[in-house]
């Protein structure tokens, strides 16, 4: 299993991304990225993994925006989609009360 956790250092002011592969038998691999190239390191028990990228607070925000934008669309494509899910749940809404009026004439 890989999971990604973050970590800051107000004091420097960078953000440190922890990549760790966790094997079945428990030994776990950190992810190591230097000069565009990437492996996994044996992390000790009760070792801190390295960390595979340290960004600036500044650089950290643009680099979420775009994983966000990525993974969610663009902030006008999540804000049709909410209006989308707002009309779905009017036309629901008059759907019911139509089908309560027919009911009620049978």
């Amino acid at each position: 299993m890989i999971k990604a956790f973050v970590r800051e250092d107000p004091a420097r002011g960078q953000v440190f991304v922890h990549v760790i592969h966790r094997s079945d038998d428990g030994s776990r691999l950190g992810l190591r990225v230097e000069d565009g190239a990437s492996s996994w390191e044996k992390v000790a028990p009760g070792c801190e993994s390295p960390a595979a990228y340290v960004f600036s607070y500044e650089i950290a925000y643009v680099v979420a925006e775009a994983f966000q934008t990525l993974l969610e669309g663009h902030e006008d494509t999540r804000a049709l989609r909410k209006d989308y899910d707002q009309e779905r749940v009017r036309v629901d809404k008059m759907l019911a009360a139509l089908i309560d009026i027919s009911a009620m004439e049978r």
